[in-house]
């Protein structure tokens, strides 16, 4: 049975909007071309293209790059399984169902018959996966993530990243109960903590929770932001870091909004409400180095005694 039964909000319309890229970028992008054509790469090198301002700069690269980045093959994959034997799948018709509902997540101006096509491709994608790995189970929001590589690399490759990443950074999202994943939302006040004390205190005193950032954490944000070059950029970051830095980010977030905290009323419903919805232009670049920054200066093992604190509270 879906493992998830936390129900995520429908996501919001995704905005496409090209955004002109500045000189630095185009300059940028013409260097990650030229490396990549050069054929000596090496992880380290994609990583600091990854973190530094920009990420990949373009779809264009991100689909020569990203699966460079987490070490999936470009070409030959295994036999497609049956449509029958896909449909049979005990997850299938709620991978339907959630794949139905993100139709916003599309870009506008798709024909309808490509948008049918591609929304065909999503569920097979995601079946692919669930039934190759019996032992993981699909989770609500799994979807959100999919779709952003299938948008950008095409249903091959965004299958064998996709197969990756549910082995690895998605893993523990991918249990049988919500267990571990309420478990590491723990992560997120003692990181809050080690840099503005007085904001965890207010945040604990105000009984918010950390159920704020589940979507975050199970989507990689993909579900609650409003731009899709966000989305895209953040998904740079996140390939070329460890797994829980979706919650140093989160913790980088929650940090750079002290302002707007303090002048909320200290109650669960107020800080929640604040909290949940991620203010529309967010500095990224500045947040994403704040996390690296975070993450460097308190690894998770850092902070484990107080996320287990937490966790038995």
């Amino acid at each position: 049975s879906c493992q998830t039964r936390v129900v995520l909000e429908e996501g919001s319309e995704l905005n496409f909007k090209e955004v002109p890229e500045s000189g630095e970028l185009i300059q940028k992008g013409r260097e990650i071309e030229d490396y990549v054509n050069g054929g000596d790469v090496t992880v380290e090198r994609l990583r600091e293209y990854a973190l530094s301002e920009g990420g990949f700069v373009n779809d264009y690269l991100r689909q020569r790059c990203w699966p460079l980045l987490i070490g999936v093959p470009l070409t030959g994959g295994e036999p497609l399984s049956s449509e029958e034997s896909l449909r049979s799948h005990p997850e299938y018709s709620q991978v339907v169902l959630d794949v139905n509902r993100s139709l916003k997540r599309f870009p506008p101006g798709v024909p309808y018959s490509k948008r049918v096509a591609l929304q065909g491709q999503l569920t097979n994608l995601i079946l692919r996966v669930i039934t190759k790995y019996p032992h993981l189970r699909y989770y609500q929001g799994y979807h959100d993530v999919a779709i952003t590589f299938l948008l950008v690399v095409g249903e091959d490759l965004a299958f064998r990243i996709m197969e990756k990443l549910s082995t690895h950074h998605l893993r523990d999202c991918m249990e049988p109960t919500m267990e571990k994943t309420s478990h590491l939302l723990n992560y997120v006040y003692p990181l809050v903590n080690r840099v503005n004390p007085r904001l965890c205190t207010f945040l604990d005193k105000s009984g918010a929770g950390t159920m704020f950032c589940l979507p975050w954490f199970l989507t990689w944000f993909g579900h609650s932001l409003n731009h899709y070059k966000d989305v895209v950029r953040l998904y740079d970051f996140f390939l070329a870091s460890p797994p829980l830095m979706s919650l140093y980010l989160t913790a980088a977030i929650v940090t750079y909004r002290h302002e707007d905290i303090f002048s909320t009323e200290c109650d669960m419903a107020s800080v929640h409400c604040l909290l949940s919805q991620l203010p529309d232009e967010l500095p990224f670049e500045r947040l994403i180095a704040d996390a690296v920054d975070l993450y460097d200066s308190f690894p998770p093992e850092n902070v484990e005694i107080e996320v287990r604190e937490r966790a038995r509270k």
